[in-house]
């Protein structure tokens, strides 16, 4: 039985029994004690009467023990050869009661083979255990051993060591240091009565042994134990350190990778020190810890009560204000109800289509004319998205300027035209003026749709007629003022070719009247070509190019004309309308602008393209009746017109369109 399964235990509660010396306590062995007579004092004249006297008891009675006394705990020693005198010293520790009075029973098993009894005490078979430094080599190879006391001081190097395990001195430290204790009793009784010692060995351990041989070799140990320089047992650090590090570097160990202080770390008294000093700190900090929780705690419960006290303040006025919130809410509901009736009633009253959508585009609330612009129903349109009515070229466009104004973004616009789907797939015009408002507390848009397609009517009238009348004026000019110059030109030039003489003077006159003629016939000539649109045979890029030849000659105007693509396969009602939004471009940067170059681009992919007018002169950034001449002829081609003010001052015009 190891002295961790202590029947004894049972009896005496867990702990040291009470027979264990308050010597057991001491931890720190390291320091030399050293007399000038060379005799140790420790146990004086009273330990060698009590040793004669146990001697005597123990030869009466033939040194018969019982098998185990109750109250002590047992433990077990392995030797190598427990007939050998090397292991004297436990045999007096037990002879003498050392280990009784210290609680032990302590018996004695024999390795086999003499091997070094390490691996039997690692696995248990013993609790203590002597060997020599092959234990260091086994400790620096990772076994958790822990080394008590050197027994041989003036060896070479440290031999007989007495050893146990770290799980051992970690579950009972007192039974060890006891264990310790005791047989450095032992061997310091051997020592000092070295004759007893003999005689005992001799009598009791090796009857057959010579007496004189012993007694030589009992007399050289004591001179390796060195007892009179040192305290038994002792260990000096630094040759101990030394020592471990060539031990180390002899198995090929790399010391400069062991941790710090390997070497002490074998040492049961630095082993015991560490946990008590470990134990010391842990003691600290849970006092600490508890002295912090008792502040924390009562911190808490003074925060918790003081909590508890304006918490109920808090829900008192809460209370309060909740019962106020409530009728308030009563009297908002009512007022809201009859304001959505209101609402209601207005919204069905005028004639443009009225619509309340969320953030999501979801319809909420649609007015019957709203319904009916489109050929739908109010149960058909309320729950659905405006996606509905998009068409493809719409959707991009809307949804974008929809998507900045739910982010909050409040720089467009918030009137649009755009062109809807109906029901029945027919396409709608409107002008779109959209406004955030708040629907019980959510946020939602309030759209009115109005119907362009009567003033989008009116306007394609307005363009004919205005075709119609530069037409007729073109032809009006050309037909009277065009023929009356000409007729005049033919009289001024028969006077000048007649037979009767005419003076200097006379002559000059004619001439001067000639030469006025003709360039008016020639300015008029320009006037008409610019009123009237493409012939029918021309192509929108030659007409464009006669445009810039005439601008420059009649307005003095610099005109570029590039143009790419598919130009010549526009239609010729298409490129009518682009050729006179040129033309009217032109005019209002030549009179308006007072622009002297313009630059007319002109791309087409054979299904959309794109009519851009640049010029340098200057643009204030209103809209005469000329732009929105020009705006109905970008809705006539299904196109989208925008002017804009270039860095330059200079204005801009585009005008993308379906052919």
């Amino acid at each position: 039985m190891s002295l961790l399964q202590d029947p004894a235990q049972a009896e005496h509660g867990a702990g040291v029994p009470p027979a264990i010396p308050k010597y057991c306590k001491r931890l720190d062995r390291t320091e030399p004690c050293r007399r000038a007579d060379g005799r140790r004092c420790r146990w004086g004249a009273a330990g060698v009467l009590l040793a004669s006297a146990c001697l005597a008891v123990a030869e009466a009675s033939d040194i018969q023990k019982p098998e185990h006394d109750a109250g002590l705990r047992r433990v077990t020693l392995m030797m190598a050869q427990r007939d050998s005198y090397r292991y004297v010293g436990y045999h007096i520790a037990r002879e003498q009661g050392f280990y009784r009075d210290a609680g032990l029973d302590v018996r004695f098993l024999e390795t086999p083979d003499g091997r070094s009894g390490i691996l039997e005490v690692l696995d248990g078979q013993a609790d203590f255990g002597i060997c020599d430094e092959r234990l260091i080599a086994r400790y620096l190879q990772g076994s958790p051993v822990v080394v008590l006391a050197a027994w041989i001081q003036r060896a070479p190097h440290y031999g007989e060591l007495l050893f146990t395990t770290r799980d051992t001195i970690k579950r009972a430290p007192e039974c060890v240091l006891a264990f310790r204790e005791a047989s450095l009793r032992g061997w310091e009784h051997a020592n000092d009565h070295i004759e007893e010692a003999v005689d005992l060995y001799c009598r009791r351990i090796v009857p057959s042994a010579d007496r004189d041989t012993v007694l030589r070799e009992a007399e050289t140990r004591r001179e390796l134990m060195a007892p009179a320089f040192l305290e038994m047992g002792y260990i000096d650090r630094r040759r101990w350190r030394e020592r471990v590090r060539d031990i180390a570097e002899s198995i090929g160990i790399d010391v400069t990778r062991m941790p710090a202080g390997y070497a002490d770390r074998l040492l049961a008294d630095h082993y015991l020190a560490h946990r008590l000093r470990r134990r010391r700190w842990l003691i600290t900090m849970v006092a600490a810890g508890v002295a912090v929780l008792i502040c924390v705690g009562g911190l808490a419960v003074w925060w918790l009560k003081r909590t508890l006290r304006r918490r109920t303040a808090e829900l008192t006025a809460a209370h309060v204000r909740l019962r106020q919130e409530g009728e308030r809410r009563r009297i908002a509901a009512k007022e809201l109800a009859q304001a959505e009736a209101l609402a209601k009633a207005l919204s069905d009253g005028v004639a443009d289509g009225v619509a309340l959508t969320d953030v999501g585009r979801r319809y909420l609330y649609v007015n019957p004319q709203m319904a009916a612009l489109y050929g739908y129903t109010e149960q058909e349109l309320v729950g659905q998205t405006f996606d509905l009515l998009l068409t493809p070229a719409e959707a991009q466009r809307l949804g974008r300027f929809f998507d900045k104004r739910v982010q909050g973004d409040r720089r467009d616009l918030h009137r649009y035209e755009a062109t809807l789907r109906a029901k029945n797939g027919d396409l709608r015009p409107v002008e779109i003026s959209v406004n955030e408002v708040a629907v019980r507390g959510e946020r939602a848009f309030v759209s009115v749709h109005r119907d362009l397609s009567e003033s989008k009517r009116m306007a394609r009238d307005t363009v004919r007629i205005v075709e119609w009348e530069r037409r007729r004026i073109g032809q009006d000019l050309h037909d009277t003022i065009g023929q009356d110059l000409t007729g005049l030109a033919y009289l001024l030039e028969a006077l000048q070719a007649g037979g009767a003489p005419l003076s200097p003077e006379q002559a000059e006159c004619v001439d001067n009247a000639l030469a006025l003629c003709r360039r008016a016939h020639h300015r008029l000539r320009g006037f008409v070509a610019g009123l009237l649109p493409l012939g029918p045979d021309e192509p929108l890029a030659d007409g464009l190019r006669r445009l810039a030849s005439n601008s420059f000659e009649r307005l003095g105007v610099s005109c570029e004309v590039s143009v790419a693509g598919q130009a010549k396969d526009i239609e010729l009602s298409c490129a009518g309308h682009l050729f006179q939004m040129v033309q009217e471009a032109v005019e209002n940067a030549a009179r308006h602008g007072r622009a002297s170059q313009v630059r007319i681009t002109l791309a087409y992919d054979g299904v959309c393209g794109q009519l851009q007018v640049d010029d340098n002169g200057t643009f204030s950034g209103g809209e005469g009746p000329e732009i929105a001449i020009m705006r109905c002829r970008a809705d006539i081609l299904r196109g989208r017109l925008s002017v804009r003010r270039k860095n330059n001052g200079g204005a801009s015009l585009l005008c993308a369109f379906n052919s």
